[in-house]
């Protein structure tokens, strides 16, 4: 029996800010991977290791988010961070795997709530992981050593002997078609879900040896694209038979990271770790950049929905991406229920969560609930400040909350002023004369 550890689950929200389709969610991490349901309402990503070293002290966790990445929580396995590196999902998102720099392997068939380890002790330098559509079929690729197949959601692992750099891997939608990338070298494939495998070769070999950094798969196996790091993208649409390489790169030094498709292979997007996210609508015949995210960003990883339509990515040292998805709104009107994507909090707070299922993720102090319509028992004077104090973009920290209202301005010196407020000016002119004196006793 392999051990079964439970999480320890820690909310986070928000929206952090919008860029021209782009989102920015979740919190600031050094973000190593990413991957999404058929749908891209269930996300999951792992935090990895500053220079990818184990034993620096910046590990994380697994990340999931079942709203399209509104909202996330933070999984703990085994209840210690680790150096991950990749992971992976089934198309409903329930099934995940993932692999840790140098370390173990680990599945969870409960969309993160829980994980077991699959090679307790190992210390392996996993590179690359890939699940088949229902999550049954994984295979696994470690760097300097061998393949890693599973016929079963993980439970079980054959290895198979054919040595080399491996430092990706990708596979079609039933799990039989492999793509792995031997970096320095060439691109492999298998046709019986791992068993065997061959090289691809070409006319002119030699300089089909690159250093392959990035591959996807469409869901029938046909389309594979591969990232060269520095250099170029190469495409082909008859499951390695022939290659095109989009050379509109060439000299730019462009660190590719990710690649993803959706399931026929027509929408390709590509990451680079200092640049922008390149996208192709034609199987990778064109690109265009996308730089509307407003910054370069040191990209590590991206996923794509079944249809290409939403894309997440990650980046080191900064937040997730999405595109494509809608969020909830704030709302001032109290019959906006969240199912236009407008939603209501009674007493002020953070509206989270996607159309038909939006809430009040954080709500102003003193008061709780999915609408932050109750008082907390105890809490000292709460004092109720209703949309349009709500809001949508907060600051990304776990704890945020809407500011409280700023103090009123004093009436300015020439207005007249009664008895009172000449003995409220009295009072401040004693104080201030007190803590000046105060002072000049201290500096003495």
């Amino acid at each position: 029996m392999y051990p079964r550890f439970l999480t320890l689950d820690i909310l986070i929200c928000c929206l952090v800010s919008a860029h021209a389709g782009w989102t920015a969610v979740g919190s600031t991490q050094n973000w190593e991977g990413i991957a999404t349901s058929s749908d891209g309402t269930k996300l999951a990503a792992v935090v990895g290791c500053s220079g990818c070293n184990p034993n620096d002290g910046s590990d994380g966790n697994v990340w999931t988010s079942i709203d399209s990445g509104a909202t996330w929580v933070e999984r703990n396995p085994n209840n210690g961070s680790k150096p991950w590196n990749k992971i992976t999902s089934s198309s409903d998102g329930t099934k995940l795997a993932a692999i840790e720099t140098s370390g173990n392997l680990w599945t969870s068939a409960d969309s993160g709530a829980t994980w077991v380890a699959r090679f307790s002790g190992s210390w392996t330098p996993w590179r690359g992981i890939t699940s088949s559509s229902d999550g049954t079929k994984l295979a696994a690729c470690v760097y300097n050593s061998n393949f890693f197949t599973s016929e079963d959601s993980g439970a079980t692992w054959v290895e198979t002997v054919r040595f080399g750099q491996w430092y990706g891997i990708a596979s079609s939608g039933d799990g039989t078609k492999l793509a792995s990338i031997f970096t320095g070298h060439k691109v492999w494939k298998s046709e019986d879900s791992g068993a065997s495998w061959v090289e691809i070769t070409l006319t002119g070999s030699s300089i089909w040896q690159k250093m392959w950094s990035a591959v996807t798969y469409s869901s029938d196996g046909t389309t594979i694209a591969a990232t060269v790091d520095s250099q170029n993208i190469w495409i082909s649409t008859n499951s390695g038979a022939t290659w095109t390489e989009a050379t509109q790169w060439t000299g730019s030094g462009m660190k590719w990271r990710g690649i993803t498709s959706s399931s026929d292979g027509t929408k390709l997007a590509a990451v680079a770790y200092g640049g922008n996210i390149w996208t192709s609508t034609d199987s990778g015949n064109t690109w265009t950049e996308d730089n509307s995210v407003g910054s370069l960003q040191n990209w590590t990883g991206i996923t794509s929905s079944s249809d290409g339509t939403k894309l997440a990515a990650t980046t080191s040292g900064g937040n997730i991406w999405t595109f494509g998805y809608v969020y909830c709104q704030a709302s001032s009107d109290p019959s906006k229920d969240g199912s236009d994507g407008s939603f209501y909090c009674i007493n002020g707070g953070i509206v989270g969560g996607i159309p038909g299922s939006c809430r009040c993720t954080s709500c102003n102090a003193g008061y709780q609930g999915s609408s932050c319509q109750t008082v907390i028992p105890g809490a000292p004077n709460p004092s109720p400040t209703p949309s349009p104090a709500n809001t949508t973009s907060p600051t990304p920290s776990a704890n945020a909350t809407s500011s409280p209202p700023p103090p009123p301005t004093p009436p300015p010196p020439n207005l007249i002023q009664d008895d009172d407020d000449h003995a409220s000016a009295r009072q401040g002119f004693f104080l201030v004369l007190a803590m000046t004196s105060l002072s000049t006793i201290f500096v003495l």
